[in-house]
């Protein structure tokens, strides 16, 4: 349950806080533990970097602990500096993490205030977790001190003792929490040396048991943390503290959001929108690639699969929830890319499918399909996103109810030179939406594309559906049109370039050779599972948290036949690590994979040939394939063995 966690000050004999996990991991008690100073306990050959990291004051290391039965168990330490000394955390990793992820059993960001959406937040979690309370506390301005974001079934005298709390390596559950960003179990406030100081507080909550976790921006800083408490001294389940984490999760994704729609209100910039959009799709992306992932293991591992409806159901769930990024990025010109050779024809048609139930019964819409049209090359899910924003801006334009007519046809050649210019003729797709709504005059039709701009009125639209509309069609290579008329209703007419010879379909294989994969990537989860996943097609994979990690490896003599990377990690990024890896083996080839997106190449030093960049979230038989394609591609030349 809860992970073993040691606390000491590095010039005290004494032990701040030794948790049940870590006395029964190694085998020591409080006592024990206090009778030697902390370096004492560190295996020799990691002591070195052990005291750079007492040194430095703030950094993460990873140094053996002796146990009672003369082995020693890895532990991540971490050091900070308070109150002029420097106080260590030790923690063992946890065996299993859970996935945050949004479901029908997850609370997602509601509506509203801050203050209304963590109060919601708060009570879904106290409803699912029946005589327990909830509350949630946000770092400040300062960095230093918490104050109540929610706790809306404690006591407000309690919640009045906690306001401005100093945060610490030892304040509570919460502020010890926020304090080390880690998750912080105390099963018994009365007897548990973090609750010294806030024990009349308890008596006021009347709450004996608080588990917390932090609440992380997308960027992995600590936002706060969020709590359960228990009338009674007792343990968490699994179950609970991975809901209480998800919940976490969920919050910090809800506060960003306020955050950036208030940063949106008052910019006006497009790139500006991009940036922030960019931080959302980071995190989320990561989410994403976990979710499918994982679903993807399920489908082949199981010997006796669960119902596969059941898997599609949750699988087509967790690709719709990327659309939320995507639509972010989408005019901030950030998104990326995964264009396929797509019949219009079948792709309306399918998506008729989930668009009618989302109109209601008033409105009814009309398809007219050229039957020989050739296909266009466009990414799938964007085109879908497209049609949806069409859609409902014509379903918002006809409040009474109307018709929408969408038609498929070869543009003709006014339409092109018109919206494209100098152009073949025959050479573009078109796609007509018109609806009989109220229409639009010529100044609304002059801004109908620019974000944030909306007819509906403070509070009924975001001003994101045209211009997320303009962004991913321009992305497309197409071109948009909007023509209207007050009383009339509107049309928009999208041009798409025809595709040209047939897309080669990539084979698959069940086993692609054995092949030495470095993984550098700083997500837990995810680390785990590209490990598995090329494990699986008989590669032998080592792994490391970050780019400093995987280049001592690479030092210490580790053989490297291909590298995958992520692009932006702690203290040394993909870029970097790859950079170092060739001043020795020039050529390694090198997948770089990255929850940032953008368009084109990584940046300098990337090497066409050797390199592929594969933006989160991807499934794992693209991460195969993508491994498969550039070892196919390199000669191996720069192959790194050291001895």
């Amino acid at each position: 349950m809860d992970r073993a966690i040691l606390l000491r000050s590095v010039d005290s004999p004494g032990v701040i806080r030794a948790n049940r996990g870590f006395t029964e991991r190694c085998g020591w008690t409080n006592d024990d533990l206090a009778a030697r100073p902390l370096i004492e306990w560190i295996h020799k050959e990691d002591r070195a970097a052990f005291q750079a990291g007492i040194k430095s004051g703030s950094c993460r290391v990873f140094a053996r602990h002796e146990a009672a039965d003369d082995s020693w168990t890895e532990i991540e330490w971490t050091f900070r500096e308070h109150a002029g000394t420097v106080v260590a955390l030790g923690q063992t990793s946890i065996g299993t993490e859970v996935t945050p992820q949004a479901s029908a059993e997850t609370p997602s960001p509601i509506a509203g205030t801050r203050a209304e959406t963590l109060d919601a937040m708060a009570r879904i979690v106290e409803a699912k977790n029946p005589g327990l309370r909830c509350s949630i506390l946000l770092v400040d301005s300062t960095g230093t001190h918490v104050t109540v974001g929610a706790g809306p079934s404690l006591p407000s005298e309690y919640n009045d003792e906690v306001e401005g709390l100093l945060i610490g390596p030892a304040v509570g559950s919460c502020g010890t929490a926020a304090f080390w960003n880690a998750p912080v179990v105390v099963e018994d406030i009365h007897a548990d040396p973090l609750w010294v100081d806030l024990r009349e507080a308890a008596k006021i909550a009347g709450v004996e048991a608080c588990w917390s976790c932090p609440i992380r921006a997308t960027d992995g800083s600590a936002l706060g943390a969020m709590a359960l408490y228990a009338d009674a001294p007792q343990a968490p389940t699994q179950g609970q503290m991975d809901g209480l984490e998800i919940a976490a999760h969920m919050v910090g994704l809800a506060i960003e959001r306020h955050t950036m729609e208030e940063r949106l209100r008052e910019s006006n910039k497009m790139e500006a929108v991009g940036r922030l959009a960019g931080g959302v799709a980071h995190d989320f992306n990561n989410l994403m690639t976990v979710v499918l992932g994982q679903i993807e293991m399920l489908r082949e591992d199981l010997q006796v699969p669960p119902d596969p409806r059941l898997l599609d159901a949750i699988y087509r769930s967790a690709t719709q929830a990327t659309e939320i990024t995507q639509q972010l990025l989408a005019f901030g010109r950030r998104q990326s890319r995964r264009p396929e050779r797509v019949d219009l024809n079948t792709a309306i048609a399918e998506f008729m499918v989930v668009l009618e139930p989302l109109l209601g019964e008033s409105v009814s819409v009309h398809v007219s399909a050229e039957l020989s049209l050739r296909p266009v090359t466009i990414d799938r899910s964007q085109l879908g996103l497209i049609l949806l924003n069409l859609a409902l801006n014509a379903r918002d334009a006809m409040p009474d109810g109307g018709r929408i007519d969408i038609e498929t046809r070869t543009a003709n050649d006014v339409e092109v030179a018109t919206m494209v210019g100098d152009a073949p003729s025959g050479s573009y797709a078109a796609i007509a939406v018109r609806d009989s709504g109220v229409g639009m005059d010529e100044d609304t039709q002059a801004q109908a594309f620019e974000p944030f701009f909306t007819t509906k009125g403070t509070g009924h639209g975001t001003g994101l559906g045209l211009a997320t509309v303009y962004g991913l069609t321009t992305q497309n290579r197409g071109h948009v049109r909007a023509e209207s008329e007050v009383g009339e209703g509107s049309t928009f007419t999208l041009l798409f370039p025809l595709a040209g010879a047939p897309i080669r379909e990539e084979a698959t294989s069940s086993s692609e050779g054995a092949a030495a994969v470095l993984v550098a990537e700083d997500n837990d989860q995810l680390r785990d599972l590209i490990r598995r996943t090329l494990e699986a097609v008989g590669h032998s994979v080592t792994v490391a948290r970050d780019g400093e990690e995987a280049w001592a490896l690479v030092q210490a003599g580790l053989t490297v036949d291909v590298v995958v990377t992520d692009l932006s990690m702690p203290r040394m990024g993909g870029r970097d690590l790859v950079a170092r890896i060739r001043e020795a083996a020039p050529g390694t080839p090198t997948v770089y994979i990255s929850a940032y997106p953008f368009e084109g190449t990584p940046a300098a030093g990337y090497e066409a040939g050797h390199d592929v960049f594969v933006p989160k979230p991807f499934t794992l038989a693209e991460l195969r394939a993508r491994v498969r394609d550039v070892l196919e591609a390199s000669s191996h030349e720069g192959r790194l063995t050291r001895s």
